[in-house]
């Protein structure tokens, strides 16, 4: 829980610095650039936080197909490494998102 917190967190502060961006700018006190550094960082810090539970998850989906513990859902066919890939794919798309800000 304090890990989804610690995301949580760096996410309200990329968007208080924004916000405060966009008042430098308004106001034209020369603080914006400082302020838009900010923003990378926090959001290249949230990336990171995304791409390293990606990774705990490659490690769970490894270890499920390494010892044949495979769980299947009877009724749906659903299947836990499934479900953990899945849920990578969109860990994977959002770190790319959040690093990638320039």
């Amino acid at each position: 829980m304090a890990s989804a917190k610690l995301f949580h967190e760096l996410s309200v502060a990329a968007e208080i610095s924004y916000d405060r961006m966009q008042s430098c700018a308004e106001a034209n006190v020369g603080c914006q650039d400082w302020q838009r550094d900010r923003v990378i960082t926090f959001y290249r810090y949230a990336g990171q936080w995304l791409a390293y539970h990606n990774a705990l998850l490659g490690v769970i989906t490894q270890g499920l197909n390494d010892t044949g513990t495979n769980v299947v859902e009877p009724d749906s066919g659903a299947d836990a490494i499934g479900a953990l890939e899945w849920v990578r794919g969109y860990l994977a798309d959002a770190a790319n998102g959040y690093q990638e800000i320039n």
